[in-house]
């Protein structure tokens, strides 16, 4: 792979591309080479915006020459995409969760160890400095042995939601565009996530009522296997 100027590519073009991925690579002065969405327009769009030269509806018969992807699909998609280019020897940065499901994840890094080709999932929240700060205390063991932990986060919600949703539930997420994100607007709603667990000898409980980015942290920072 070019190390100064890799070809990039780009699955799936919702808010999380709009948003993160596109500006992320900016930053660094990169410029994606190809962008994908089966809403043909809204790839269209991102692309002038960004100034990416090749737009697609499918991956298939496009992503040759490409040294490394952001895979930002729906979740259901993640696995069967990431295995997909990593054995084509892509690179792959996938959005998190990595797959739905625990067989679904053991394929993707399987394709990556056959391939040698780089596995990365975006838990960006890692890199937080305070996350790596508690991280470093806790293998330092600063703060002692690990009797429990309570992890809670709350903000306003303003990512981009479907419009859809509301009025026509059905439809949401069904049609070929995507559950029309030209109708996205954001949310202005309170969101809060929760994961609270006491370690108890040879049993443990947890209180899960969280999202994949709580869990994510949890599992990092402890280095044990948590599962609801």
């Amino acid at each position: 792979m070019q190390t100064e100027n890799p070809k990039i590519g780009i699955i799936g073009c919702g808010a999380a591309t709009e948003k993160l991925h596109l500006p992320a690579l900016a930053t660094l002065r990169l410029t994606p080479h190809l962008l994908v969405d089966p809403n043909l327009q809204r790839a269209q769009q991102l692309a002038e915006k960004f100034n990416v030269a090749r737009v697609a509806e499918t991956y298939e018969s496009s992503i040759d020459g490409i040294d490394a992807a952001i895979i930002a699909v729906p979740h259901h998609l993640h696995a069967r995409v990431s295995s997909d280019l990593l054995r084509r020897g892509i690179h792959v940065l996938v959005e998190k969760p990595l797959a739905p499901t625990e067989a679904e994840c053991r394929e993707v890094v399987e394709a990556a160890r056959a391939s040698g080709a780089v596995l990365a999932v975006g838990l960006m929240r890692r890199f937080l400095n305070r996350i790596e700060w508690v991280k470093s205390a806790l293998d330092a063991g600063v703060l002692g042995p690990l009797q429990s932990f309570d992890i809670r986060e709350g903000f306003v919600y303003r990512w981009p939601v479907c419009r859809r949703r509301d009025s026509d539930p059905s439809s949401c997420c069904k049609s070929k565009t995507g559950c029309g994100r030209s109708e996205r607007e954001p949310s202005r709603s309170w969101a809060a996530s929760r994961l609270r667990a006491r370690w108890h000898s040879s049993r443990r409980a947890i209180d899960a009522g969280s999202r994949s980015s709580c869990l994510g942290i949890a599992r990092w920072r402890i280095r044990r296997r948590i599962s609801p």
